[in-house]
Parts: C-alpha cells; structure tokens; sequence
C-alpha cells in the first residue's frame, strides 16, 4: 500500500529494563523506519506511555511534521510491553501525519506494519483497548498547518474486527489560501470497523508501502458513524467504503446528511472555490429534505456508476 490515510500510525523503541515506573532523560531520538521521532522526555509505567513535545517528522521530507505538546498512550492492560506501545504508538502517529497531508512516503515495507502491529491485534482479539491522545497538536507541511487541543484515536477488537473510535476538538487552519470558517470542522468524532487482516495493510499504505503484490488489493472499511460540526453546519454520515492500496477511495455506500447546506455554499463562494460551490448548489438540488434544515443523500458509487438517491450519474 502507498499514501497515508488512517487513522493510527506511531513509531519507536523506549529504552526500558521493565514495565515499572520510568522517566527517560531529555531529548530522545525513538527509533523509527518510516519517520523521524523526537521528544523531550517521556515516561513509562506498566500500562502508559507519555511524552512531552513529541515531534513525527517523514522521513523523505522534515517539512511534513506532525508536533504534539503532550503525548498520553493507555493500554487496557499489561499484555504489550512498553516498546511494542511506542512502536504501536508512533506507526499510528504517522499514518495520521501521512493521511490528514495527503503525503506519500517512500519505500516503506510492509512486512514492518504487519510485525510490528501482530502483538496489538492479538492483545485487541482479547478484550483489551488502546488509546492514543495528542494534546495542542499542528499538522503540517510547507503550505498548510492544522492544529487542534485535542486528537484521540482509540482501538479495540470486536471478534476479528478492530474499531477505530477518532475524535478531534478545537481544529483551525492556516494556509496559503483563505479557509472560510464554515468548511472547517471544529470538532468531530469518527467510528469505523475493519478486520485485522486489513487494519495493518491500510497502515502500511499510508506510509508509503510500494508492495507491487498489494497493487490491485481491496479494504473495506465500514463506517459506523461520522460526525462533524462546527457553530454553522454539521456533517453526519454512515456506510461503507473500499480502499486501494494508495490508499484511495474506490467505491462508497451509505447515506450522507448536512445541516445548513447554506452556510457551506456562502463559505465556498467567500473563498472564490467556484468547482466546490458548483458541486454543493447541484447537490443541494438533489437532496432530499430530512426536516431541521437538514439535506439527505442516499450515496451509492461503483466503478463508473454513480446513484444518487436511486438516480444513476455516469461517471467518467
């Protein structure tokens, strides 16, 4: 797999005698293959891990950063040991480094996902949870910069499934073209499932993976709810999705919703996006009136077909 999408991606290797209490000394370097990880200090004990000033950094371009003022990681209980967290931890940091920037690291392998997370699935297959929590955390590349005070990303098993719980408070942009308020979501929660096969695999294509074997694979991911808002719209959807191994979206199924469709076609026409204000006055034509200010759309999109509340769009 290629690009970087999901939702979780953290890296590294604590230097620990034992799983009991620890504070390491300042400015550590963690062990990484497919990033670069800084923190100032940080600290184990048997079921957390936590790091002050935490820095993910891609490896083939400094500029994609990713920078957390406080990093909190708890585990349900003492099963993986603590440099099995932080490998967990920073594989997951840098797949959302890689995801949110659309950035698409190089010769990255597989086979380092896929080890590396073996003993977190196997420790979700039993009950257990993982949590990761990124406090006063940027985003960033060399023409945009994301911050939020809160990004949390929770894991736990369901039989063969994993659910991946992500929640982000207090979200602003800066970048070189002016972001109108109304697009940018301030806060927002998403739930998903996947199976274990396929959890890793898409970790692995956010970071770059060039596994010519994996070329014309598929993921799905089934979206159990997404939720995000700010004070003027809100975004609501569920369904499911297949992935590639860019990873790219190739086919949806599910029912999308938008409050105050308005509020995002005055912002679209603020920032002179006339593709997107396009595109929003024609769905909002085609949406069915779910009452509250609120407009429905029943999403069904395969290969070169596209339906719309039952209405197929061919698609080129």
């Amino acid at each position: 797999m290629n690009k970087k999408i999901t939702f979780l991606t953290l890296f590294g290797l604590l230097t620990t005698g034992s799983l009991s209490s620890y504070t390491a000394h300042a400015s550590q370097t963690w062990q990484s293959f497919c990033a670069n990880i800084n923190v100032d200090s940080s600290s184990t004990t048997t079921n957390t891990l936590n790091a002050t000033n935490y820095i993910v950094q891609a490896s083939d371009n400094p500029a994609v950063k990713l920078t957390a003022q406080q990093l909190n990681v708890s585990k349900s209980n003492n099963i993986l040991s603590a440099d099995q967290l932080q490998r967990i931890t920073n594989i997951t940091s840098t797949g959302l480094l890689n995801i949110v920037l659309n950035h698409q690291m190089k010769d990255c392998s597989k086979t380092y996902y896929t080890d590396s997370l073996s003993p977190l699935l196997k420790s979700l297959k039993k009950g257990n949870k993982v949590s990761f929590t990124w406090n006063n955390v940027r985003i960033q590349n060399s023409k945009v910069l994301y911050k939020a005070n809160t990004l949390n990303a929770q894991l736990s098993g369901q039989g063969n499934n994993i659910q991946i719980v992500i929640r982000f408070s207090g979200l602003s942009t800066l970048s070189q073209h002016k972001v109108p308020a109304a697009i940018i979501p301030e806060q927002g929660t998403i739930n998903l499932t996947t199976t274990d096969q396929v959890y890793p695999l898409i970790l692995a294509s956010t970071s770059g993976n060039t596994d010519r074997a994996s070329s014309g694979a598929s993921f799905p991911v089934k979206i159990n709810s997404l939720d995000l808002r700010n004070n003027q719209t809100a975004i609501t959807a569920n369904g499911n999705v297949t992935l590639n191994n860019k990873p790219t979206l190739t086919s949806a199924k599910g029912t999308f919703r938008i409050t105050n469709m308005q509020a995002l076609i005055t912002a679209s026409n603020e920032a002179n996006n006339s593709r997107l204000k396009t595109a929003l006055i024609l769905a909002k034509f085609a949406g069915r009136n779910a009452g509250n200010n609120i407009l429905e759309w029943d999403i069904d999109w395969q290969g070169n077909l596209f339906k719309v509340n039952s209405v197929p769009i061919p698609v080129w």
